[in-house]
């Protein structure tokens, strides 16, 4: 029988947001999967350029839009730009909203754009690369199927920390605990990668203290949120969805004081 996916405490891109370095874990000589970019399509143009996409996508994105808002021709070598670079304009939502232009690099003969936040890169090329206002192409894109996978997996395991201290699942959760999560996923991406000699990646490691998180380790955090120390939390409580009975709850760490003898009367 399948397992029971795990309700998710925080999403890919903000995994990339709270806990990914930009480039160091993926590239050509990783074994961690990354994200995929389809291939663009044309939504209006009468320009001559041409435009592609890739990156390392941070998340689900089914309608990433780029828009020509300034005509222009990017750079060739050895050749004098006769106008000015175009600029353009992004959307994530398909094309009902827009974002502030960015004007394309310099780089000769193929020209980029770069959507820092979602992963994505923008390829400008061809022949005659001309870009006329409107000029407009689509795409959709996923993330890393690495990253998906250990989101739930990461989940989980916070679970098995919280069960028996709080009441599952929960309804509302701190910021600060999708944080633990993004690191716990840091160091499972960082142990299936594999380092090599010269990587030193142990203050990585779940139960190591970090100034980035405060000067918790992400092991130290759950452990704490076991014992109830977070029950006051606003954050958790939501709709009265955490309970903590002193006089009954026992933390699951707690082993007895005469080792692993029993009694019995």
């Amino acid at each position: 029988m399948p397992p029971i996916a795990s309700q998710p405490y925080t999403t890919p891109a903000r995994v990339w947001e709270l806990g990914l370095p930009s480039k160091t874990l993926f590239g050509p000589d990783s074994n961690l999967a990354p994200g995929v970019v389809a291939l663009p399509s044309v939504v209006v143009q009468t320009g001559t350029g041409t435009m592609d996409a890739e990156g390392n996508p941070h998340d689900t994105y089914p309608a990433l839009r780029i828009r020509c808002f300034r005509a222009g021709t990017i750079n060739q070598a050895n050749i004098v730009n006769p106008g000015q670079l175009p600029a353009f304009q992004l959307s994530a939502d398909g094309g009902v909203t827009y974002e502030r232009p960015i004007v394309c690099s310099r780089d000769m003969d193929t020209a980029y754009v770069d959507d820092v936040g979602r992963g994505i890169r923008w390829v400008l090329g061809g022949s005659a690369p001309v870009y006329a206002v409107g000029d407009e192409w689509q795409t959709s894109a996923t993330p890393s199927p690495d990253i998906v996978a250990l989101v739930e997996a990461c989940s989980s395991g916070c679970n098995q920390f919280l069960v028996g201290s709080f009441k599952l699942p929960l309804t509302t959760w701190p910021t600060f605990m999708e944080r633990v999560v993004a690191w716990l996923v840091r160091w499972e991406l960082i142990v299936k990668r594999g380092l090599s000699a010269d990587q030193d990646m142990g203050q990585y490691a779940p139960d190591s203290k970090v100034m980035t998180l405060m000067g918790w380790s992400a092991i130290g955090w759950l452990q704490a949120a076991q014992r109830g120390d977070f029950q006051d939390d606003p954050d958790f409580s939501g709709a009265g969805s955490v309970f903590v009975e002193a006089d009954v709850m026992l933390p699951m760490i707690r082993e007895p004081g005469f080792g692993n003898r029993s009694w019995m009367p």
